[in-house]
């Protein structure tokens, strides 16, 4: 006897080609044949199940699954619930004994767990231009990362890329510019998670010889001033001393408002 291709019925528009995330999979063996030589039809169901649930009647647990020969009758179909990786074959029997001379396998995944993600963060800052972020995920489920690139990077609600990157630099900011980045972390059934963060540059002040002026926005900011290394002395015999290593302080300043800030750098001698 032969038989038909059996296939996914269940309509998924979130995962790629092979991977599912709804709530269930059903699936259909199409259309064989009923006659008077026709014994029985039945399904087969092998697999890794990373989360307990049903396939048919079948009830599952984690681990490696084998479902035997199932009986199943025209156009029927059957549900798969449990998340894992799945390979259902299908046969018929004529009354003889007789079976498919080959047995139809359609193999796919089923994840409906979203990826993980252990942090975002801000890991450096340029020289006021640029910013670069990291993302920590330890959990991609049993489909893994999407095709193309499972990470996509947002600044301010806009998309700038897609890549298999964990890391990314903004660049081309202004100084003390603040950028909402977030990132989406995709699987290839589908399943999405994101974090957001704000994040922001610096501004450098070096010496001009005058006070200079930055207005800063409402926000909180970390200041940092340094003090030069004192100049080599010399003692009443002659010998050379050291000068005292340069200060240094930081502090945060909150800004309720929009805040004038003066910055006077001091310079040789």
């Amino acid at each position: 006897p032969t038989i038909n291709n059996i296939e996914i019925t269940t309509a998924n528009t979130k995962g790629e080609h092979g991977y599912y995330s709804e709530p269930k999979v059903t699936v259909q063996m199409n259309g064989y044949t009923e006659d008077t030589s026709l014994k029985k039809a039945v399904y087969i169901v092998t697999g890794t199940a990373t989360t307990s649930g049903k396939v048919g009647n079948t009830n599952v647990s984690t681990g490696s699954v084998n479902t035997g020969e199932i009986n199943i009758g025209p156009n029927d179909t059957f549900d798969i619930t449990a998340d894992g990786t799945w390979n259902v074959t299908a046969k018929v029997y004529d009354r003889s004994g007789r079976t498919t001379a080959q047995s139809n396998t359609l193999t796919f995944v089923r994840d409906t767990v979203a990826p993980t993600i252990t942090s975002f963060t801000k890991t450096s800052h340029g020289e006021e231009t640029t910013i670069d972020v990291k993302v920590v995920n330890n959990d991609w489920g049993v489909s893994g990362q999407a095709t193309g690139g499972g990470y996509t990077y947002y600044k301010d609600g806009t998309k700038v890329t897609q890549n298999t990157s964990t890391t990314y630099q903004y660049a081309g900011l202004s100084a003390l510019a603040r950028v909402i980045a977030k990132v989406e972390v995709k699987d290839k059934a589908g399943n999405v998670s994101t974090k957001t963060i704000t994040v922001g540059t610096s501004k450098n002040f070096a010496y001009t010889g005058n006070a200079q002026s930055f207005t800063l926005q409402p926000g909180k900011y970390k200041l940092e001033v340094w003090g030069a290394q004192g100049g080599i002395g010399r003692t009443e015999s002659g010998r050379q001393t050291p000068g005292g290593k340069g200060g240094y302080s930081a502090g945060v300043l909150t800004c309720s408002s929009d805040v004038m800030l003066y910055c006077l750098v001091g310079g040789k001698g």
